[in-house]
């Protein structure tokens, strides 16, 4: 057992909660969706998640909410269908 995971299980183990921080911040959910990338749009994103320092989701996350931006300014009830704009990764 490594010391760090020595101190996790100390940690684990312990009774004393004195120095405990409760985190109250509101959540909100998350929902995964499972997406299907040719495998030349997979390398194209992992390229740039790489170049970003970020994990390809994370991309994806951003992508989307730029993409999906204008819709929920105009308050547009859950996306109804309407044709998202289509942003390109560059591979670079």
């Amino acid at each position: 057992m490594s010391t760090h995971d020595a101190d996790i299980e100390e940690a684990l183990t312990s009774d004393d909660w004195s120095s405990a921080i409760v985190d109250r911040e509101q959540r909100s959910a998350r929902v995964t969706h499972t997406v299907q990338l040719e495998p030349d749009v997979s390398a194209a994103l992992t390229a740039e998640a790489d170049r970003r320092g970020m994990r390809p989701s994370e991309v994806l996350r951003e992508l989307i909410n730029s993409a999906t931006a204008p819709l929920r300014a105009q308050n547009s009830p859950a996306l109804d269908g309407a044709p998202l704009p289509a942003p390109a990764l560059r591979a670079d």
